[in-house]
Parts: C-alpha cells; sequence; structure tokens
C-alpha cells in the first residue's frame, strides 16, 4: 500500500512538472542566432587576456553598442576597450593607462558627440570614477570622482538625446530622504566636482524615466513601446514584450555550466550582455579557444 501511493506521488508531480514546462515552452521562441564575433586569448589585436587566475568563466567584462552598430567589449585585466564593427569585425582599441586607471564595468556612448562613458577606478584617488573618453582621438578627456557614500553606478541612454546615471546609496541608513534613481549626467558630474552626494542622490535630482519612449540600459532597451529585457530571476532569458505588456518573444541564453561537457559557457560578469537599437540582443561567453559574442534578432516583435 505505501509503494501504491508512493508511485501515485511521483505520478502527480512528474504530470505537474510536464505541464509547467508545457506552459513555460509556450512562449514564441522565433529568434535567430549567430556567432557574431570569435576572439582568441592572447595579446595581439582584437584578443582579451586572462588574469593569471582567472579562469575562463569568471572572465571579467562589460559591453555596450552604439547608435551605428558598433560594439564595444571591455577587457578588465589589460585596461583596454576592443571595438568591433557591426559585421564583427575588429576595429581599433582604446588603451587606457593602468596606472591612471582600472576598468571597472557599465558603459555606454553617446554617439552624437562621439563620446564613450566608462566605469573605472581612479588609482591616483583610489576610488571610483566615471572617465569620459573622447572616441576621435582615443584618450580620456575627463573623469569624475564619484563621491563617498555613492553605491553601484550604470547608465541609462535615452536615444532621443541625454546620458543619465543610475545612482544608489552605497548605505542604506533607515532615517534617510536619499533615494535611489536616474541623474541626469550634466547634473551627475557637476554635483561630483562639487563632491555633494546628497544632491545627486536628492528628490529633485532623480529623473522619472516613465515617460520616455526610447531608452538602452546594460541589461534592456526601450524602443517606441516595444521592450525587452534580462529576466532578473532567472538571468538565462530575454523576455521581448509589446506595448500592452504581452510577451511576444523570449530568447534562452547560453547559461551552461562549465564542466559539463559544453565546449562553451557563459561569462558571469554582470554585464556580459547588450541591446542595439534594433532590440538584438548580445552576450558575451567564454571558451578554451578564447572569447565569443553571439547574437539574438527577434523574427518579429509587435
Amino acid at each position: 500500500m505505501v509503494s501504491y501511493f508512493r508511485y501515485l506521488i511521483v505520478g502527480l508531480v512528474v504530470s505537474f512538472a510536464f505541464v509547467v514546462c508545457a506552459q513555460q515552452d509556450s512562449t514564441p521562441e522565433s529568434y535567430t542566432k549567430k556567432v557574431l564575433i570569435e576572439a582568441k586569448w592572447g595579446n595581439e589585436l582584437g584578443e582579451f587576456q586572462l588574469g593569471p587566475f582567472e579562469e575562463v568563466r569568471g572572465f571579467s567584462s562589460s559591453m555596450t553598442v552604439d547608435k551605428e552598430g558598433s560594439i564595444y567589449i571591455a577587457d578588465i585585466y589589460t585596461c583596454k576597450i576592443n571595438v568591433f564593427s557591426p559585421n564583427g569585425n575588429f576595429l581599433y582599441d582604446i588603451q587606457l593607462s593602468n596606472t591612471e586607471f582600472s576598468v571597472r564595468g557599465a558603459m555606454t556612448v553617446d554617439s552624437k558627440v562621439q563620446i564613450l562613458y566608462l566605469m573605472v577606478r581612479d588609482n591616483k584617488k583610489a576610488r571610483p570614477a566615471i572617465a569620459e573618453i573622447n572616441l576621435k582621438t582615443k584618450k580620456v578627456v575627463n573623469s569624475y570622482a564619484i563621491p563617498a557614500g555613492i553605491g553601484a553606478i550604470n547608465f541609462y541612454n535615452n536615444m532621443d538625446g541625454g546620458i543619465y546615471v543610475w545612482s544608489r546609496p552605497a548605505l542604506r541608513p533607515q532615517t534617510s530622504d536619499l533615494i535611489q534613481g536616474f541623474v541626469p549626467l550634466e547634473k551627475y558630474t557637476a554635483e561630483v566636482n562639487n563632491k555633494n552626494a546628497d544632491a545627486i542622490l536628492s528628490k529633485s535630482a532623480i529623473v522619472d524615466t516613465g515617460a520616455f519612449t526610447k531608452g538602452l540600459w546594460a541589461r534592456g532597451i526601450l524602443l517606441n513601446g516595444l521592450k525587452a529585457y534580462v529576466d532578473g530571476v532567472e538571468q538565462k532569458r530575454v523576455i521581448y514584450q509589446n506595448g500592452k505588456g504581452q510577451t511576444k518573444c523570449t530568447v534562452y541564453l547560453l547559461s551552461s555550466i562549465w564542466g559539463s561537457g559544453e565546449k562553451e559557457t557563459y561569462i558571469t560578469s554582470s554585464n556580459n550582455i547588450a541591446f542595439d537599437y534594433h532590440l538584438n540582443c548580445y552576450q558575451i561567453v567564454g571558451s578554451d579557444e578564447g572569447l565569443k559574442v553571439i547574437k539574438y534578432t527577434p523574427v518579429e516583435v509587435k
């Protein structure tokens, strides 16, 4: 009798799991996938370098795509940015002085003025900063040290004009009127020069991005009512939604576990995914041979 009930319970569990999987798989997966960039580990042009104690899965990187479709990938260990064409061909690199800066993470491009904004560590001041890089000269033309008390930083590119900085308090005291949100870059940098962390995070500085019809940030994009974003729970898929909030397409990202027999593995860096202005999604993956970028293109999202 006990065995009977045991098999009955197992059967119910399996049936429930089958129903759940069927529901999850009901979302359309109409997209194409191709390897856009293949770069070796090494020190030559267009290559990337692992740190002395760094495994492929833990390779530290960051990526963004500009309005023309050029792809910028950070090589944090060598303190440089490799730039590739929309077709995946290597164009040039931007080498930063590792005595002055250490590449830290998020970046975005203001295509109108040809400026790359990059999160760095200012090694001379021993604190995080935003570096302003002229893409024509490939030189750092300015840097803004981030005041003490400011935590994680990211960028929001409005596309219609304007770069915004995502800021939050590094520590969240229970009695504080500081809030987290997007601040216009020009206001942010002005207050940084004044070392005014309170003003950066004050309620009057925060911009409501809900009115934007176009926006590009590290792990998502909003384009004329259409939205694509990385699932914040699983972070293994990209969800495409129309203006009504209906999910129209789900892109499943490479998420194999290193050592599972797969030849490639996802890079665990927090900025390993980027979007372009046509709703395409890009993912950095790694293998023993080198770094690859996979491009996912939704067939139709309306």
